[in-house]
């Protein structure tokens, strides 16, 4: 059992990035002054996004990424 989840947990989180620097690549969170944590502190809107994108100057570009939000209809 052990060896079967082991080698789920390397396939799918211990292979390095498909970029060419993957050491380079980080994640841009919040922090609230209520110390709250959760996914809301990686939760950007798009006008937030286009604003850091657009006047950052500490990186040489920054990209959105989102996570699967199942939806209602």
């Amino acid at each position: 059992m052990n060896a079967t989840l082991f080698s789920i947990y390397d396939a799918v989180a211990m292979k390095p990035l498909p970029v060419a620097n993957p050491d380079h690549v980080v994640r841009i969170e919040r922090w609230f002054s209520s110390a709250f944590r959760g996914d809301t502190q990686y939760g950007f809107s798009n006008p937030e996004y286009h604003y850091f994108r657009e006047r950052s100057t500490a990186f040489e570009s920054i990209v959105a990424a989102s996570w699967p939000v199942p939806v209602r209809i």
